[in-house]
């Protein structure tokens, strides 16, 4: 071969090179999602549903989710936290000093500061504390109840039936039968939990566990996790600080990032606080971020992640 088919030969790889280059750019650049102006801004509370199906969020005005689409709805003003039992939905509105009202029904009295609320089965509970102390309490629709042993800041409540009631804490994760005496079955700090079949999901920031009446197993491990949670069918979903892992819980409990196109530039940017899988395509997801363009309500829908309009 002479010296002028030697660079001809290198001339052709390199521009099939640069080809196969560009193509791959090309490929990145269109899986890229500009992030549209979210309807709910600023730092959107845990998303709940009601048992007539509807869904709240709060964001300092509380919006329900009804029709497909997103609607303020009647509320007090400056509403940041928002539970439903049943049908009843409460919120927490923020002043002087938060206080705790049911929806229609008028004011809660607690003793105390209002850290947080959570619904599980008929009952609220309640996160109370200064930042010094903290204790939680549960609201039967007519009267309130201390639970006293589960100790540490209340961050979440779940019910499967049996019935067995769950409280995640910053001191542990707690257990009840009755939904007011409470005892201890896995220390550490729990940042979230949430009913799946006849199980229940906990996890602190780096793992997993399953729940089974009073027993905590860690199923798998991960990094940066928020405490944010959802399920559809036997997919766990996990908010982490940047972005969120799918969990099949049917196969072993394998770990998995999500396959979404545009998955790296929108949700995988974000801090994700809170999670709700109405379907495997419809997810809601409260995310924050040092970007203000980018902290607020984010869906998937269409097979896209994107800000909520």
């Amino acid at each position: 071969m002479n010296k002028w088919s030697v660079w001809l030969t290198i001339g052709v790889l390199a521009c099939l090179f640069v080809s196969c280059e560009q193509y791959a750019i090309f490929g990145a650049i269109a899986q890229e999602v500009k992030p549209k102006p979210a309807l709910i801004k600023g730092s959107p509370s845990k998303i709940v549903k009601d048992s007539t199906g509807h869904l709240y969020v709060a964001n300092g005005e509380l919006w329900k989710f009804s029709g497909g689409s997103w609607v303020k709805t009647s509320a007090p003003d400056n509403t940041r936290d928002v539970a439903a039992v049943g049908n009843d939905v409460y919120v927490v509105t923020v002043g002087d000093s938060p206080s705790l009202s049911k929806i229609g029904g008028g004011n809660i009295s607690v003793p105390g500061t209002v850290q947080g609320i959570y619904g599980a089965n008929n009952r609220l509970f309640i996160a109370v504390g200064n930042g010094d102390s903290y204790s939680a309490y549960s609201y039967d629709g007519s009267s309130l109840s201390s639970n006293s042993v589960a100790l540490g800041l209340l961050k979440g409540a779940a019910y499967y039936s049996g019935p067995h009631y769950y409280l995640a804490t910053s001191d542990g994760l707690f257990h009840s039968t009755n939904g007011s005496s409470f005892t201890s079955i896995a220390n550490g700090n729990f940042l979230g939990v949430i009913a799946h079949g006849n199980t229940v999901i906990a996890v602190t920031a780096s793992a997993v566990y399953e729940v089974t009446g009073n027993t905590a197993i860690a199923k798998v491990s991960s990094d940066s996790l928020t405490g944010a949670l959802a399920v559809f069918g036997d997919t766990l979903y996990l908010g982490r600080t940047r972005g969120y892992r799918e969990v099949y819980t049917a196969s072993s409990w394998e770990l998995k990032t999500p396959s979404i196109a545009s998955y790296t530039s929108t949700i995988a940017q974000v801090c994700v606080t809170a999670m709700y899988a109405v379907s495997n395509d419809l997810i809601f997801a409260s995310v924050l971020s040092s970007n203000p363009k980018r902290s607020g309500l984010m869906s998937l829908r269409g097979g896209s992640w994107n800000m909520e309009e």
